[in-house]
């Protein structure tokens, strides 16, 4: 009996060594998987930030664009009116349009590219407000430059 139980404490013992051995080897391979996963799932999360953040933008931008070209199509049709008849003054829904752009402006761009803007605003009346067709162009031009400049610095 005495090399039986031998025999039997061996087995045990030995089959104690390699399960534990195994169980700890499976342990570690599952708390790896766990940490995989987590990193993944936070990767994917930035990702998706990014994406959204990258999204946001490009809306941005592109409704910036919008209003850039309103704003010239306005601008020009101004100009247009002006340089056909000198006494020309705008007519209320020129104005109503003029102010959806004007807030669409300041929302959308910089205080400084507001600013520019607002540098054109003077001319829009009779008479260009008496000042000449020239500088009504450097202005606009101005704005409308440092509006898309600022489109593409993003």
């Amino acid at each position: 009996m005495a090399v039986f139980e031998l025999v039997a404490i061996a087995v045990v013992a030995g089959l104690s060594a390699y399960l534990g051995t195994y169980l700890r080897e499976k342990g570690r391979n599952l708390a790896t998987k766990e940490d995989v996963d987590k990193i993944t799932r936070a990767t994917e999360e930035i990702k998706a930030q990014i994406s959204s953040q990258q999204w946001v933008k490009q809306r941005r931008r592109e409704l910036q664009l919008d209003v850039v070209k309103d704003l010239n199509k306005l601008l020009a049709e101004f100009l247009i009116a002006s340089i056909a008849d000198p006494e020309f003054g705008p007519d209320p829904d020129f104005y109503v349009r003029l102010a959806a752009t004007t807030a669409m402006v300041k929302v959308l761009f910089s205080v400084d590219g507001f600013g520019t803007f607002k540098e054109v605003e003077v001319f829009i009346g009779p008479r260009m407000g008496g000042r000449p067709v020239h500088e009504f162009v450097e202005r606009r031009d101005a704005a409308i430059r440092a509006l898309v400049d600022e489109i593409v610095a993003g």
